[in-house]
């Protein structure tokens, strides 16, 4: 049950990720830079004295957003993505650099200040317990017909949830006060003319083919580049991620940009939390 559990939010995790606005391109391609803040903020769907709501709050602030919030600088040239993070998030030190250059099936994780890196591949789930199996999840996307412009973008609003019962392996005993299903939903800006170059695509579809069945392409299908989201997760009671790109332009960046720099060493991969 614990496996199950654990593939579950695992999944959803690797989902959260690929929800953030990727790398992107316009219509006709070019490169282009903005910055993306990320930050988690209470709701009242719990009291604020709940002490699972608390303990979500807490686990998610120290694994993934330490300081409570985030911002992440974008650039691609249509092709290859680079994202410098402006503070420390899921246990990388302010200033790390996410590399995906085109072409390869790995991207790069560079520590600036150690002249470090480490190689990033695609998410791998855990395989279910022998005998298990993943209820059909229930998908909906709404969009809404309300337009905003977000830095300079035109994005439309766009109502999504979805949700899954919580799989139970046959014979096993479920535990008292344990979540009978698994909820998102998403508040999304979806700006339509933004589409992602290629190596942007490699994160979205390790996490959509990491466990077959979960729907989630339809999400990326519906709102490929989300300007500004909001989300809440069963999982997580009280706390919403909020997410928003605060800049956007076009740019023209060196390919060097997209390379590992000389002199800095591979080290192994942390464990992937």
């Amino acid at each position: 049950m614990k496996k199950i559990v654990i593939a579950a939010l695992a999944s959803l995790t690797a989902v959260l990720g690929a929800q953030q606005p990727p790398p992107a391109q316009t219509g006709g391609g070019g490169g282009l830079r903005f910055v993306y803040a990320l930050k988690i903020e209470r709701n009242n769907t719990a009291s604020p004295s709940d002490p699972v709501a608390t303990m979500a709050v807490e686990n998610f602030r120290k694994g993934v957003l330490p300081e409570g919030s985030v911002e992440m600088e974008f650039v691609t040239d249509g092709q290859s993505v680079r994202t410098e993070l402006r503070g420390p998030m899921s246990g990388l030190p302010k200033g790390s650099v996410v590399l995906f250059p085109a072409g390869q099936a790995a991207g790069y994780v560079l520590n600036p200040a150690e002249k470090t890196y480490f190689v990033l591949r695609p998410p791998q789930m855990p395989p279910l317990p022998p005998g298990a199996t993943l209820p059909k999840p229930a998908v909906t996307v709404k969009p809404s017909g309300t337009f905003e412009t977000i830095a300079g973008l035109k994005a439309e609003k766009v109502n999504m949830s979805w949700s899954m019962p919580m799989p139970v392996p046959p014979g096993a005993e479920v535990q008292p006060g344990m979540p009978k299903d698994i909820s998102m939903e998403y508040e999304n800006w979806c700006a339509p003319d933004i589409r992602m170059p290629a190596a942007a695509m490699k994160l979205m579809q390790g996490a959509e083919q990491s466990i077959q069945g979960l729907g989630f392409e339809t999400f990326t299908k519906a709102c490929p580049f989300a300007v500004r989201s909001r989300m809440r997760m069963s999982a997580m009671p009280g706390v919403d991620v909020v997410s928003e790109v605060t800049s956007f332009r076009r740019d023209n960046p060196s390919p060097d940009l997209f390379k590992l720099p000389p002199g800095y060493t591979e080290v192994p991969s942390p464990t992937p939390k």
